[in-house]
């Protein structure tokens, strides 16, 4: 039972793996900063969710990111990455708050009710 688990585990970061690789193939080949900041969110979720949960390959991604989206005031991205950010520096309970509250005025601007539902969740995580 554990050789089958440990085997499902392998497989499981091959795959995560391969769709980072992938995001990181279309990334080189991005036209503009709006397409950069998507796909450098997406990489940074990749290593928050999927490949062990790597919060300083995460960080830095999400940092990429917001840079990107700022470059161009591009808001949903900005708090995608803000959001981001947060959940990667999360055992930082001030700049985690910090991030999650910046996000969170964001996504009020845009009306993102979803979003703004996750970032009370994880305000409420880190309280």
């Amino acid at each position: 039972m554990l050789i089958a688990a440990s085997l499902i585990a392998a497989i499981n970061i091959n795959v995560n793996g391969s769709a980072v690789d992938s995001l990181k193939s279309q990334l080189s080949n991005a036209k503009n900063d709006s397409a950069r900041a998507q796909l450098l969110n997406l990489i940074s979720d990749k290593f928050l969710k999927e490949i062990n949960f790597n919060k300083d390959s995460a960080s830095v991604y999400a940092d990429s990111a917001l840079l990107a989206a700022q470059k161009i005031s591009f808001k949903k991205e900005i708090a995608r990455a803000l959001y981001l950010k947060a959940k990667a520096v999360i055992n930082t309970t001030d700049k985690a708050n910090q991030y999650l509250l910046q996000s969170l005025s964001l996504y009020e601007t845009l009306n993102d009710s979803d979003n703004i539902a996750d970032c009370h969740l994880q305000l409420g995580v880190i309280s």
